[in-house]
């Protein structure tokens, strides 16, 4: 079968996205156990996760070691429950602009500016998410159940952003154009500069023009033609 044929329907991946939304969705909890899970996050990120002792995070924290294993019986278990409060927050963010009323050309827009406004309002959050991914931390470190859960998850995402670029734009290989402008709004940091809270709408914008650019060129073709071999 064809990566074209296995495009679910806008409809069959948006609602897929929002119920798994609502179960990731972040829970209450207390003062500490935010704070070591704010903490774990960024060193995870920063000092890498095997160098990231418990005893690390705990000084970072201002209390006992002893105290975290009252909240994470294990580091394992810390980066799972990090990594899971992250992805609560971005599913969260993401489906305040879902509408399953508007046109798919105006929804991709609406996540396509969202996605990019979660990495510039939440930089550290957003930031340790990618490097985290990027150096396969979640796929060394976790249990088999727990990679294949946050597989799931964010193919529901690229899913919902796939569907909506082969309605919208309908050209060949509209799951190439979808992670390309998936990149396009996680790497707005690196490429839009020093930004203050007033650029944000001239930066979505801008992303949105990129973004259209990716939706309408002929690179997909490109790709799998065989005049690129």
């Amino acid at each position: 079968m064809s990566a074209e044929l296995d495009i679910v329907s806008v409809d069959e991946a948006l609602l897929r996205f929002l119920v798994a939304a609502r179960k990731t969705e972040p829970s209450s909890s207390s003062t500490t156990r935010r704070l070591i899970l704010d903490t774990s996050i960024r060193l995870f990120a920063e000092e890498g996760y095997v160098a990231s002792s418990m005893r690390m995070i705990a000084n970072a924290c201002g209390i006992r070691a002893p105290s975290i294993y009252e909240h994470f019986a294990n580091k394992r278990e810390l980066l799972f429950a990090a990594m899971t409060d992250v992805l609560g927050d971005f599913q969260a963010f993401i489906v305040e602009v879902v509408d399953a009323d508007l046109e798919p050309g105006e929804q991709l827009h609406r996540l396509v500016g969202r996605h990019a406004a979660w990495q510039l309002r939440f930089p550290a959050r957003a930031g340790a998410w990618d490097s985290l991914a990027a150096s396969h931390t979640v796929e060394r470190h976790l249990l088999p159940e727990e990679v294949t859960e946050f597989t799931r998850q964010r193919r529901l995402y690229l899913d919902v952003v796939t569907s909506l670029t082969a309605a919208a734009f309908p050209s060949p290989q509209p799951h190439i154009r979808a992670r390309a402008v998936l990149s396009l709004c996680d790497q707005i940091m690196s490429w839009s500069g020093p930004s203050v809270p007033s650029d944000e709408p001239r930066l979505l914008d801008h992303v949105w023009v990129l973004a259209r650019a990716i939706l309408t060129s002929a690179l997909a073709a490109d790709v799998t033609s065989p005049r690129a071999k």
